[in-house]
C-alpha cells in the first residue's frame, strides 16, 4: 500500500487535498495500525481501441501468487506537487515462481482477442485489504505475456486507459 500512499501523498495536489483526511490519519498510526483512516482504493479502467490480437492483458486472482514472490521496486512517476514534477513510489512485481508448488498455485487470467466493447477494471491497490484482508483484495497482479503462436508482425495493442482513485 506504500505506492498508493505515496501517489495520495504526492501525484497530485487536487488528489492530495482530496486525500488530506487520509493523510493524517496515516500520518498519526503506525503502519500496521491505520485507525480511522479512510479507505483508499486505486484502479485502472482500460478499453483497447480496437480487437487486441497481441500482447493482451492478463491478471492473476489475488491470493493466487505467494507474498514471497512480490518484489517492491522503486517507481519514478510524475507529480505536480514534488517541485522536481516527479516522486519515487513503491510498485510490485511478481518474481518467478521459486518452485513447482509456487506455480501451480499462481492462476492467471487471459483476456485474448478483447474487442473495444470489453473493459477491463483492475484494483491496483486498496488499503481495505490491511483491515479485512480475508475479505478485501489488496491488489490485482497483471502483465502483458508473450502469447505462443503470435508472431511480432501482428498489430500491437492500442488502448485507452483511465486511472481513478477512490475515498471513502
Amino acid at each position: 500500500m506504500k505506492g498508493l500512499r505515496d501517489t495520495v501523498r504526492h501525484c497530485r495536489f487536487d488528489i492530495s487535498a482530496v486525500g488530506k483526511s487520509a493523510i493524517e490519519a496515516w500520518d498519526s498510526s503506525s503502519e500496521n495500525d491505520q485507525g480511522e483512516a479512510p479507505r483508499v482504493a486505486a484502479y485502472s479502467i482500460w478499453r483497447p481501441l480496437r480487437t487486441v490480437e497481441r500482447d493482451p492483458l492478463a491478471v492473476a486472482l489475488y491470493g493466487s501468487i505467494e507474498k514471497d514472490d512480490f518484489l517492491p521496486v522503486p517507481y519514478r512517476a510524475l507529480s505536480e506537487s514534488n517541485e522536481d514534477g516527479e516522486y519515487i513510489m513503491e510498485a510490485l512485481i511478481v518474481k518467478p515462481p521459486k518452485d513447482d508448488v509456487s506455480l501451480e498455485k499462481q492462476k492467471w487470467y487471459i483476456v485474448p482477442n478483447q474487442t473495444p466493447d470489453e473493459v477491463l477494471i483492475i484494483k491496483f491497490a486498496d488499503t481495505g485489504a490491511e483491515k479485512d484482508p480475508e475479505n478485501v483484495a489488496g491488489f490485482a497482479a497483471h502483465a502483458s505475456p508473450a502469447v505462443e503462436g503470435i508472431s511480432d508482425d501482428t498489430e500491437v495493442r492500442e488502448s485507452v486507459e483511465v486511472r481513478i482513485i477512490a475515498f471513502w
